[in-house]
């Protein structure tokens, strides 16, 4: 509970902060959402399942006088895991933060991978920088972007060859069901 307690309160204070209001709590304006899915990239090689969890906000939910496309942007923050057991592992956790306006959305993921052998050993580890744009269609959420390697250790490339990529940039497509809890 500690976590969603600190991004509630940071959230009202930028609130307040931004738009001259008093630290009332706005719980109205904030959403707890997730999507489940797959992956694939250098990100985290193949991500079957993809699981999200995530806090979205709206600062101008049910302002009067507020543009109503400008009410359907939110800015949200969350954490996502993922893994692909098959001959070996690779399991993947990221910290993510984005904005969405409409059915548009934005967004740019820290990423760590771990590859492991059949016996369960860590062969491998990177970091990668991903971000994404993404269209959600009814529940459906789709994101692409490319993905930079943070780390010397290029895991993903070394392993299975030019695995998802484009000239000289590695690609990263998702496909998720998103949904609200």
């Amino acid at each position: 509970m500690g976590p969603k307690l600190l991004i509630l309160g940071l959230l009202i204070c930028a609130h307040s902060n931004t738009f001259g209001q008093t630290t009332e709590p706005y719980i109205d304006n904030l959403k707890f959402v997730g999507s489940v899915g797959i992956g694939i990239g250098q990100e985290n090689f193949v991500s079957l399942p993809k699981l999200s969890a995530y806090a979205s906000y709206n600062f101008l939910n049910n302002k009067e006088g507020a543009n109503q496309e400008l009410q359907n942007c939110n800015i949200y923050f969350g954490l996502e895991a993922s893994m692909f057991v098959f001959f070996a592992g690779a399991f993947s956790i990221s910290g993510t933060a984005g904005l969405k306006a409409g059915p548009v959305t934005l967004d740019c993921a820290l990423t760590r991978l771990w590859l492991s052998d059949s016996e369960g050993d860590i062969v491998g580890r990177q970091t990668t920088l991903n971000p994404k744009i993404g269209g959600m269609i009814g529940p459906v959420w789709i994101k692409a972007g490319p993905s930079f390697l943070l780390t010397d250790e290029n895991v993903v490339s070394e392993t299975f060859g030019n695995f998802m990529r484009i000239d000289n940039y590695y690609i990263n497509v998702e496909v998720n069901y998103f949904f609200e809890f």
